[in-house]
């Protein structure tokens, strides 16, 4: 038996609809989220960017935000021991 396409072959439309739905990967977090992620708290965050050892923020209009590869860099800059 012939295994069905999971895209329609004319439009390259996903036959799964709840695919088509799925929400988008999140690039950008607040101070709340990256705190989180981080598992600081958002004044932990807020002192360490401003003395400079944080992670790096993107500034958007007058909103700050962290992209997720430089919340990724800073935690591999602050690990103890060899990468893999």
């Amino acid at each position: 038996m012939a295994r069905e396409a999971p895209y329609c072959s004319v439009m390259q439309i996903p036959r799964d609809i709840s695919a088509a739905h799925a929400k988008p990967e999140k690039l950008l977090y607040t101070y709340e989220e990256a705190a989180y992620a981080l598992g600081m708290t958002r004044g932990a965050l807020r002192d360490l960017v401003y003395k400079g050892r944080g992670p790096v923020t993107v500034s958007i209009g007058r909103r700050v935000f962290f992209a997720k590869d430089d919340l990724v860099a800073f935690i591999d800059k602050h690990r103890d021991g060899p990468l893999a």
